[in-house]
């Protein structure tokens, strides 16, 4: 009985290992997936202010005619 307890607990253990290893992995993934949205976000961001400046630029051409 203690042979099958203990081969128990060595699975056990070998599954917690392999879920904490998988459990990091998404982590990791998750962490360098919300960087390549905060660069696109400023990237988005810095399109936007560069479209504003020309279309403040188109604004003020039109009105020296």
């Amino acid at each position: 009985m203690n042979r099958t307890i203990d081969m128990i607990l060595r699975n056990l253990l070998t599954e917690i290992k392999c879920i904490t290893d998988e459990n990091e992995k998404l982590r990791r993934d998750v962490e360098i997936g919300n960087k390549v949205i905060i660069n696109q976000l400023q990237e988005i961001n810095n399109l936007k202010v560069q479209l504003g400046e020309k279309e403040e630029s188109k604004n003020d051409c039109s009105e020296a005619r």
